[in-house]
């Protein structure tokens, strides 16, 4: 899946005060608005396993393996233990560490024994796996969404997919308040290396509406430069995060920047209509 391009500044634009662009008016809706930068470590994780550390949420991840590159943005409620049996073999948003039921500490050895199903448009089929885990300790790890006191739990996952046999070696580590921030892990049954990294976390109290309304506002006047210097609330410091790590507006065409009634809007294309930031599409909600 391709990304769209940062576009050009509209001519209107091009009258702004060099590096100080205006900000376009954002009107919330009723019960929205601004919120304070989320911070994860006023949560306490203390006392819960691994698939407990998650914050209910919108979690957008970039995932590569063999050049092929995908983002994706996955919204999800309080955390819930699952286990990779009957239909669910999905592991975008589940690492091998949240199999274990047990409170984390150095050396905690767990082992989980099942199968799963997994269907394309012209096959089913069941892979069968056995997966040990064990907590290896504290690191600081570093991601483009920070650096962090993580916790790295090591797996193997020695499976049967179909006819094929292999062995998956995993790496998490997971962080108070995200969960699960970064993967890597190779897999001799295919022959790949793969790499999951969380770029961004809404918590549920963050206006989604007004991050889109910020991303097109970025895109549309090239202004992250201004964004950036004004940081205070949360809905700017996610917008800021889903631009850097890639995120763009998909249906910016459809928008444009202009000045309605002295006030610099986002609007429909060819109208002064104020745009509902429902209909603001970004290049995650395509994502597979």
């Amino acid at each position: 899946m391709g990304f769209l391009l940062a576009a050009c500044a509209s001519t209107s634009a091009q009258s702004y005060a060099p590096g100080k662009p205006p900000i376009a008016v954002y009107v919330s809706q009723a019960g929205q608005g601004s919120t304070k930068v989320w911070d994860a470590a006023q949560l306490s994780c203390e006392g819960k396993p691994l698939y407990q550390w998650r914050s209910a949420g919108t979690f957008t991840w970039h995932f590569s393996y063999s050049g092929f590159e995908i983002l994706s943005t996955i919204a999800g409620g309080e955390p819930e233990y699952t286990l990779p049996e009957g239909e669910n073999c999905g592991w975008l948003t589940v690492g091998l560490g949240d199999l274990m039921k047990d409170v984390p500490a150095e050396g905690t050895k767990s082992k989980w024994q099942g199968s799963c199903q997994t269907s394309t448009v012209n096959d089913t089929k069941t892979i069968a796996q056995e997966i040990t885990s064990m907590v290896v300790g504290w690191e600081e790890k570093t991601t483009r969404l920070g650096t962090f006191h993580a916790l790295r739990v090591k797996s193997v996952n020695q499976y049967v997919d179909g006819k094929s046999v292999g062995v998956q070696d995993v790496d998490d580590w997971y962080v108070c308040g995200y969960g699960r921030i970064y993967s890597a892990s190779s897999d001799t049954g295919r022959d790949v290396h793969y790499v999951d990294e969380l770029l961004s976390f809404t918590p549920q109290s963050t206006d989604e509406a007004h991050v889109r309304f910020i991303l097109a506002d970025i895109q549309l006047a090239n202004t992250p430069a201004t964004y950036q210097a004004s940081t205070t609330d949360e809905e700017t410091a996610e917008a800021l995060r889903r631009w850097n790590g890639g995120v763009r507006v998909a249906n910016v065409d459809q928008l444009a920047r202009k000045q309605v009634e002295g006030q610099w809007q986002i609007v429909y294309n060819g109208s002064d209509r104020p745009v509902n930031p429902i209909d603001i599409q970004l290049t995650t909600d395509q994502a597979p």
